[in-house]
Order: C-alpha cells, then sequence, then structure tokens
C-alpha cells in the first residue's frame, strides 16, 4: 500500500529492539561504548517526537522459543516471554503504540503500514539496534512503502562502530533517506545494566499489540482483545481496548 502524499504528513519516531538482550550484559549486546549513547539519544528523540507531536511507536523482537536453530544462533535473545525481551525501562516510551516481529524488517508485523497509514505518516525516523540488521530492513520496508526515511546516526546502535558506519553509508546511498550527523553534547545516563529477574514486569501476550514492560498505566494498544500477564506474580488478566491497566 503506497502513501497518498496528498493526505499524510506527519513523521513517526520508531524506536527498534531498544530491550535488556541487546543492551549490557545481555545475549546479543551492541558494542558497550555504544549503549549510553543510543540511550540518551533515543530519550532525546522520544522528547522531540513528542513535541512535534509525531507518532511515537516501539518495535521489539520476539522469538518463538521452539525456534530451536535460530535461537541457538542469536544466543537465545529476546525470546518471546523472556526478561531479556522486556524493554530497557532506561527509555521512556509511556503511551507509545507497540508492535512486536520475529523478523528484522518492523513491517514484517502486518499491522505497523495500516498504523502508520492511520495516524498521517509519511515519513519515519529510526532509532535503536542494529543498525545492519533491523534497522536497515525496517528503513527499506519504509522506502518500498512510500515513506521518507530519517537516520539518527547517534540513536543507532550496532556490534561495532565499523559495523554501523557501514550499514549507514549503503543506506545513505538510497533514494528517499536522510542521516543526520552524530550530536556531540554529553551523554548522562545509567549506564549499569538493571537486573534481569526478581522484579514486577507485564508482558502483554498478543503477536499485534503487545507491551513488554514497565509503566502499565500509561500503555496503550490496539483496539484488540489481549492479556495482560505479571511475568513475576503468574496471574493473568483479560482486558479490551486501547488503555491497558496492570493485573493487580
Amino acid at each position: 500500500m503506497q502513501t497518498d502524499w496528498n493526505r499524510v504528513r506527519r513523521r513517526a519516531l520508531l524506536l527498534i529492539d531498544v530491550q535488556r538482550d541487546f543492551h549490557d550484559d545481555g545475549r546479543m549486546p551492541i558494542a558497550r561504548h555504544q549503549v549510553g549513547r543510543v540511550i540518551f539519544e533515543a530519550n532525546r528523540a522520544i522528547e522531540d517526537a513528542r513535541s512535534r507531536g509525531d507518532a511515537i511507536v516501539a518495535i521489539g523482537n520476539e522469538f518463538e522459543p521452539h525456534d530451536r536453530l535460530m535461537n541457538l544462533l542469536r544466543r537465545n535473545a529476546s525470546i518471546a516471554g523472556s526478561a531479556g525481551a522486556m524493554w530497557d525501562r532506561r527509555i521512556v516510551v509511556d503511551g507509545a503504540a507497540y508492535f512486536s516481529k520475529s523478523r528484522s524488517d518492523a513491517f514484517s508485523n502486518a499491522r505497523l503500514a495500516p498504523y502508520l497509514a492511520d495516524q498521517r505518516v509519511d515519513e519515519v525516523v529510526l532509532s535503536g539496534v542494529f543498525a545492519r540488521a533491523c534497522a536497515a530492513a525496517t528503513a527499506r520496508g519504509a522506502l518500498s512503502r512510500g515513506m521518507r526515511v530519517r537516520l539518527v546516526e547517534s540513536a543507532l546502535g550496532d556490534s561495532s562502530d565499523r559495523a554501523k558506519e557501514n550499514a549507514l553509508r549503503k543506506l545513505g546511498k538510497l533514494p528517499g533517506v536522510v542521516i543526520e550527523s552524530a550530536r556531540e553534547e554529553a551523554v548522562s545516563v545509567v549506564r549499569a545494566p538493571l537486573p534481569l529477574t526478581e522484579e514486577r514486569s507485564f508482558l502483554v501476550f498478543r503477536r499485534v499489540a503487545a507491551w513488554p514492560e514497565t509503566n502499565a498505566s500509561t500503555m496503550t494498544a490496539l483496539p484488540e482483545d489481549i492479556t495482560l500477564a505479571g511475568l513475576s506474580h503468574g496471574k493473568r488478566v483479560g482486558t479490551s481496548g486501547t488503555n491497558i491497566k496492570a493485573a493487580a
């Protein structure tokens, strides 16, 4: 489905795979020295998006537990329902829409494109990990749907600086892609990794609209029947609609 350029004039921030297993001591982390910058810039991108009235969308990997071969190759990172698939709570995304995926391109979730169309989006800003994998695939997915793509260099991470630079160089050659240069302001974020266990966390068990972490009182989802689970407590509560409430 191509974008209607006469109707759509809005930007969306896509936060890609900013999950625990890809940061700090996770199972498949980006380069450690990049983590602080990515978190800082993601939070700043969220503030910028809110100030402009942009749509904010969080996207996370949720790999099926039975996909044993691929999970082995991925070091068992970000398996659906695992602590490592939880959103990094140093990034505050209250009120954002969330879409899960199990492939690199975020548009592999068939409901993302219609959601962006409903939000009148014609340009996406990408932040997150990995630059050469999911960010690159999502950029191409957006371009193929007639959207413009903006990549914030300092808000993208990868396994090394070289891998990130190579990815951005290739993406920068594509028509419709703009790359914003790294910003040099000081970074001040909590760099210590968060514990992956022994804390109250929530997961919405719905492939399309699921939210893997933090402030359940302000989470949003698409209007579908969903199941909210308090992972540490083993409790579940069914709910419907766009306002998700935490299980007591």
